[in-house]
């Protein structure tokens, strides 16, 4: 779940997910979903974020996005055979993305600010 409006999510998880070795193959916007497939970064790439790699096979993915009360977001990740990634894979991947999502949101804050 995701403190921030569907349209920001969206926004940002398409920006975001490039940079940590997702390629985009498809999108839908109106049913919240977006194809992927997964190149695992090398370790430097790990190593420069200071992070940990999310332990994702390399292959195909979809991020399901879907609109919750109260302005939030929830994300559900589904592997090939459309089974939901395990928790465990999700929370580092959350300690990782989550904090390329607050960069974008300050970055965003400080040009709406100049």
């Amino acid at each position: 779940i995701v403190d921030a409006s569907f349209e920001q999510v969206w926004r940002r998880l398409n920006q975001v997910l490039p940079g940590y070795g997702f390629t985009i193959k498809d999108t839908q916007q109106s049913l919240g979903w977006i194809d992927v497939e997964y190149d695992e970064p090398g370790a430097e790439f790990w190593q420069a974020k200071g992070a940990e790699p999310f332990k994702l096979k390399e292959e195909a993915y979809r991020f399901q996005l879907g609109e919750m009360a109260g302005g939030k977001t929830s994300i559900t990740l589904f592997d090939k055979d459309k089974k939901p990634v395990s928790s465990g894979i999700i929370s580092q991947m959350y300690i990782s993305l989550s904090e390329a999502f607050a960069k974008g949101q300050a970055d965003q804050a400080a040009a709406k600010a100049e």
